[in-house]
């Protein structure tokens, strides 16, 4: 993957990273640039409206580093979730059993059980 990316920096005339912690830095970015890119073109075609909060979900929200390469590319406030599929195969699965739980109840269920969580 690192011959990948650095061939692809070249082909598009970006600075080509050289070290391991350029490579790491560039891939930063670059998720940061597509995750902005994305949210503007949806807001566009769904909504109208400004995002105001991104939920960054995951294992990616445990890299401090990539949290600040994204809190850098637009203002907004986030919340941390390490375990959000483990989170999100509970929701479904308590949806699926009571079968009346709708989303505002699911979020504020989380809300009451994960800290930080600001939804």
């Amino acid at each position: 993957m690192p011959g990948r990316i650095r061939a692809a920096c070249r082909g598009s005339g970006e600075p080509v990273p050289e070290s391991d912690a350029e490579l790491v830095r560039c891939v930063l970015d670059s998720m940061a640039l597509a995750i902005c890119g994305a949210l503007g073109r949806k807001r566009k075609r769904c909504t109208g409206r400004r995002v105001r909060v991104l939920h960054v979900v995951g294992g990616g929200s445990a890299n401090r580093l990539f949290l600040s390469v994204l809190a850098a590319s637009v203002v907004w406030r986030w919340c941390r979730t390490v375990e959000a599929s483990a989170v999100g195969n509970l929701l479904v699965q308590l949806h699926a059993a009571r079968e009346q739980v709708s989303p505002s109840e699911m979020r504020e269920l989380v809300a009451r059980s994960i800290p930080r969580w600001r939804g």
